[in-house]
């Protein structure tokens, strides 16, 4: 599968939205980006060659991210069926969760580890 402009497109429309609701004070259109770096990171196969005593990970293959960006969006969707449910959940728990997905996925991020060098 080749992906066409639609992509770029989708990430544009994604980004405009985000930019007003930010600038208006109001939360952005869902928790998680899946078109993040990490996200493609995690569907790619990682190769470990060693090079003068360092082991560098090589991205060989990344796999087709199209049907994981349908299935999070349907899944957001399909939350807003229990919200009922989910009003249960103490906001200090989902906060916590959301930091410790934070913290973990900061350490794997290239520009974070480049923030950390300067």
């Amino acid at each position: 599968l080749k992906k066409g402009t639609c992509y770029h497109w989708d990430l544009l429309v994604i980004a405009a939205i985000n930019a007003v609701l930010s600038m208006l004070c109001f939360p952005l259109v869902h928790a998680s980006l899946t078109h993040s770096s990490l996200h493609v990171h995690a569907l790619a196969d990682v190769e470990e060659r060693v090079d003068r005593g360092q082991v560098h990970q090589i991205i060989v293959k990344v796999r087709e991210t199209r049907l994981t960006t349908i299935f999070s969006h349907v899944l957001i969707g399909l939350s807003m069926m229990i919200l009922g449910l989910l009003a249960y959940i103490p906001a200090p728990v989902l906060y916590g969760m959301f930091l410790c997905i934070a913290v973990t996925a900061m350490f794997k991020n290239q520009f974070f580890e480049r923030i950390l060098l300067f």
